[in-house]
């Protein structure tokens, strides 16, 4: 009877000083999860990010929270950061890179494949005649970028256009996007449920726990042993996932990997970690259309078709409106397949202020009478028939 009340003091004082532990540690993982929400978005980036109910959304440049859903899903695209054409390549500048949404000549430098020297695939950059970078999304779409790069230099001029155009084809086909979402169904199921298992673990149980007075009644040692074999699992899955998703690149891998392990909180989003540049190659607009709502997928493409048209305007010797001609017919080719037809994306907005006399074609901001430039897109207004 001695002994077994010399153990009930024991146990209650291991329980007070776990409890007094994780009351400690619990606002920083708190902390942690919410650094781990948090992404940052470049002006050319597009983040395709999905919610609780599994709907995705187009999140805008800037700093912002992606979602705190361990259901959460992200997607990361961006436009092919050079342009081709039969003699060369365009490249953008820093200025065009990171301030102009819009594509005009003199914000781009030009280099022709005969006097591309030296060429180098460098992380998630492409490395030209030592001065010139490519940055492209990710590890992948650097490599995806590079390879094609050196296709187009070894091909004859009369080569380059036909791969030029089957390039940007590929890109927007979405088709194969569905197919390699359905064939990872079965895994991202257990994922999620292990995801969601470990969420209620760790910030619905926990703290119910520690900060309502029945860690005396709690086993904590049990209780972190399964969430390290939960952990652990996430861990087995995910590498095997990586393996299938990025079989020829390790360096993706091996961050993928490290992220999640340096900052063991990060598991519970380890389903954006794996997703994130699954779709780097394809056409921001071809994810669109696998991803978005219809009326959010008629926004992201009359916005490219509005690019493209403002692009195909200015002239340049060195082949220029080459490659926006070929963008033009692999968009006009998705619009196909999409079944949309272009004169319901040249149809102006629904009035939302009576007194509108304008609006932006670009962001659809509406403005009255006096008005003759959006303030945001700084381009010309149309006026309201």
């Amino acid at each position: 009877m001695h002994l077994l009340k010399k153990s009930e003091k024991y146990w209650y004082r291991d329980a007070f000083k776990m409890r007094e532990i994780f009351s400690v540690l619990f606002p920083y993982i708190v902390i942690l999860y919410i650094i781990d929400c948090i992404s940052y978005v470049k002006r050319h980036d597009f983040l395709f990010v999905s919610n609780f109910r599994g709907y995705f959304k187009l999140i805008n440049s800037g700093l912002c929270i992606k979602s705190i859903s361990p259901l959460s899903r992200t997607f990361l695209s961006r436009n092919n950061p050079v342009l081709f054409t039969s003699s060369g390549i365009y490249l953008p500048t820093s200025k065009q890179h990171c301030q102009n949404i819009f594509y005009r000549s003199e914000d781009f430098t030009f280099i022709p494949y005969h006097d591309m020297d030296t060429f180098e695939i460098d992380g998630k950059r492409v490395r030209l005649n030592h001065g010139n970078f490519i940055n492209p999304a990710s590890i992948r779409h650097a490599k995806h970028i590079g390879s094609f790069i050196q296709e187009l230099k070894d091909s004859k001029r009369w080569e380059r256009r036909d791969k030029i155009k089957a390039f940007l084809d590929e890109a927007n086909d979405f088709g194969q996007i569905e197919n390699h979402e359905k064939s990872f169904v079965i895994p991202f199921f257990y994922l999620k449920s292990l995801c969601i298992f470990l969420f209620a673990c760790i910030f619905i149980i926990l703290p119910t726990v520690v900060y309502a007075n029945h860690s005396v009644y709690f086993n904590f040692p049990i209780f972190l042993l399964v969430i390290l074999l939960v952990y652990l699992t996430i861990i087995i899955i995910s590498y095997t996932m990586l393996g299938k998703i990025y079989p020829e690149e390790f360096d993706q891998r091996l961050n993928t990997m490290l992220s999640v392990i340096l900052m063991p909180v990060a598991a519970i989003h380890v389903l954006s970690y794996l997703t994130r540049d699954i779709y780097a190659n394809f056409d921001p607009l071809a994810i669109g259309r696998v991803l978005l709502p219809r009326n959010d997928f008629q926004g992201l493409l009359r916005k490219e078709l509005f690019y493209i048209d403002q692009a195909k305007t200015q002239h340049d010797p060195c082949g220029w409106s080459e490659f926006w001609e070929l963008r033009q017919k692999s968009v006009m080719g998705l619009l196909d397949k999409t079944k949309i037809d272009l004169s319901e994306l040249r149809l102006p907005p629904d009035k939302r202020d009576r007194s509108a006399a304008a609006y932006c074609p670009l962001c659809y901001a509406e403005y009255r009478s006096g008005f003759n430039r959006c303030s945001d897109c700084s381009i010309n207004l149309k006026p309201y028939e």
